[in-house]
């Protein structure tokens, strides 16, 4: 089911570079500071919006913004890849994936495969989904890597898997996925468990999303804390949280930053897994009770 993404032919033309207005680059700014927390990232200058893209019902076309907020110009090049999740949130490339990965390399073409921004200027890279009529039911996620060319250049990649720490260094990565047919998930969360913050860091709660279903998750975490006879405050939150599509299961660290004046320290802390592909809606949520 993979593809070699640089044999395909054009779908589109690219559109120009344009010089970006202040409005561009707060919007480009704001969807990378919500960059999911599972996904590859940090190539330096590049700014990539949205941060996901999901195909599904009628939807056939998309778009992601590439923008340059550094100091010189930059070349990126474009590929697909399949990256499998562990329970901890880890992703790592998979140079060959199976049928059962259900990867959609085979069903997403794009334009262009390279760019070069300038300081200060963006272009648009379309994406577009070309699904076979007997397409099973099911979803199908891939991710749309962009990696300087500089790096990228100075060798490929081994044929064995790539670590996720490694990609952090060479590109940004965005989730492409594709639903075909009726999809459904359901989430729950175990009894959060309070750690103590090391060196004077802040407490972490440690929380395990549990998934089924044939649909992946994606949501943020939002803990809360009410005070024996007061009123409930954020004491914490994570937006961006992915749950792909084979895991049943994600363990994740929360940072909580309860307010000044706040401890946390008889009451009751709870926290909940919002959906934010639609809606904002509490799918699940846990709590523990504090002496």
């Amino acid at each position: 089911m993979s593809a070699d993404p640089q044999g395909m032919t054009p779908l589109f033309r690219p559109r120009h570079r344009t010089r970006l207005a202040g409005i561009l680059i707060a919007a480009c700014l704001a969807a990378a500071a919500e960059s999911p927390a599972a996904e590859p990232g940090g190539a330096g200058s590049l700014l990539v919006a949205p941060t996901r893209l999901v195909f599904e019902g009628r939807t056939r076309t998309g778009e992601l913004t590439l923008a340059n907020k550094g100091t010189g110009a930059a070349t990126y090049r474009i590929r697909i890849a399949f990256y499998a999740m562990s329970e901890d949130g880890d992703m790592r490339e998979i140079p060959a994936p199976s049928v059962e990965d259900r990867a959609a390399d085979g069903l997403i073409r794009y334009s262009p495969r390279q760019v070069t921004l300038e300081p200060g200027t963006s272009q648009v890279v379309r994406v577009a989904l070309r699904k076979p009529v007997d397409l099973p039911a099911g979803e199908y996620r891939s991710h749309l890597v962009f990696s300087p060319v500089s790096q990228a250049a100075a060798g490929n990649a081994p044929d064995d898997e790539l670590a996720f720490k490694v990609q952090l260094n060479v590109g940004v990565a965005i989730s492409v996925i594709v639903r075909q047919g009726e999809t459904a998930a359901t989430v729950a969360l175990d009894a959060p468990v309070l750690r103590p913050g090391k060196d004077g860091a802040p407490p972490l709660l440690d929380v395990t999303i549990r998934r089924s279903g044939d649909r992946s998750l994606y949501g943020k975490l939002v803990a809360t804390f009410q005070p024996t006879g007061g009123r409930p405050v954020e004491v914490g939150l994570t937006k961006g949280i992915g749950v792909y599509v084979p895991n049943a299961l994600r363990r994740f660290q929360l940072s909580l930053r309860p307010p000044a004046g706040v401890s946390l320290a008889a009451g009751r802390l709870q926290v909940r897994f919002v959906d934010e592909e639609k809606g904002d809606r509490v799918l699940a949520a846990a709590e523990l009770i504090l002496p």
